[in-house]
This record gives C-alpha cells, structure tokens and sequence, in this order.
C-alpha cells in the first residue's frame, strides 16, 4: 500500500465528518472505512450496519482495549478521547483505508505513515467561535433528531475540544472542506480523495 491512499477525515464532532463519507463510499470501490475500537457507550444514533462492514465501532471494556494495545492490532489509538480511548484497526490490505478518526490520531498516523493524506472538514463560519456556534447548533439537533438525551458535560468536553482543533487541525491538513452544504461538499471531497 503506497501511504498516499491513506485518507484521514478530521474534523470536530458535529462537522459532519461521517455524513459525508456515507455520501461517497459507494463512489470508493478501491477504500474501506477503517473500524474503530471503542469503550464509549453505544448511542442510539450509532449505525448498527452500513456498507456491509456491520457497525464502524467495536464496543470493548476499558481491560480488553488495553489488551488489543499490547497485542499492537492498531494503526493508531488514543486512551483518552472526550473519557473514553478509540483505537483504529489494520484496514483490510485489499483495499485503500479511509480513516475518520480525532486528531491526536491523525498526528500518530502521520508520523507513521508520512504520505498520508489529511483533510480537516469544518463548519462555515468566519471565526472559530462562529463555527463553535454552529457545531453547538448541530449537536443540540442531531440529539433531538435521535431522541437521545443531550449530556451538557460531553457537549461542552466536545465543544472546547473543537476549539482546540481547529487551530491544530487546519495546520495538519493537507486540504479543508467547509461542510456548508452536505451534497456539494462530499463531492469536494470525493475529488481530493481521487486526485492521488
């Protein structure tokens, strides 16, 4: 696998990092969606299915990830991600990996895989507090549309967790995408992946 078909996807929770992976992947018959390992809780918005890879997360205890860890199964992991630690699986080598993962995990993959292709996806906004707003808007709706109750501690974790990577993330990334319009923006990001 050469590293520049490695493709990771960053972005803050809320910008829509997912959404529009889901509009493309079917455009992507050379890349899979990486599975990350998590000891989160499931969400009822979490997608029990989806491109036959069954759901993108395998749910563990804090004790089995510690074991995946030392049995080195990771492209990259992260302990402490908003209380709970996410670990990317080795992508199946038949294929090109697209990874939506955190930025702490984004760094590790650069720095192992150093052609890996970095997009940041973000919110439109003219500040970073513009764009704080509208992730804010964006989680409290994506809650309500789920019916799942809005932890005020997690939303506010994720929200100065953004603030923090939108400095870091747009310095990392090889392109950014504004996520101003979900259709028109998959298909920017669509071209960038295809333009190896």
């Amino acid at each position: 696998m050469d590293y520049q078909d490695i493709v990771v996807v960053i972005g803050p929770a809320g910008s829509g990092k997912n959404t529009l992976i889901n509009l493309i992947l079917d455009d992507l018959s050379e890349y899979r969606l990486t599975r990350s390992v998590t000891t989160r809780r499931f969400r009822p918005s979490d997608d029990p299915g989806g491109h036959g890879l069954g759901s993108k997360y395998v749910y563990v205890t804090p004790e089995r990830f510690q074991d995946l860890v030392a049995r080195d199964v990771f492209m990259e992991f992260n302990d402490d991600y908003v209380g709970s630690s996410y670990g990317t699986l080795e992508p199946d080598p038949r294929y090109c990996p697209l990874l939506e993962i955190e930025i702490v995990g984004a760094a590790k993959i650069k720095e192992r895989y150093p052609g890996a292709r970095i997009v940041f996806i973000t919110v439109p906004g003219k500040s970073v507090n513009d764009c704080l707003v509208e992730l804010e808007r964006r989680m409290r709706g994506r809650a309500g549309a789920t019916g799942a109750e809005l932890d005020e501690n997690d939303l506010a974790r994720r929200l100065e967790r953004a603030k923090r990577e939108y400095n870091e993330g747009v310095i990392m990334a090889d392109v950014v995408i504004t996520n101003d319009d979900a259709k028109e923006a998959a298909q920017r990001l669509l071209k960038y992946i295809r333009s190896r």
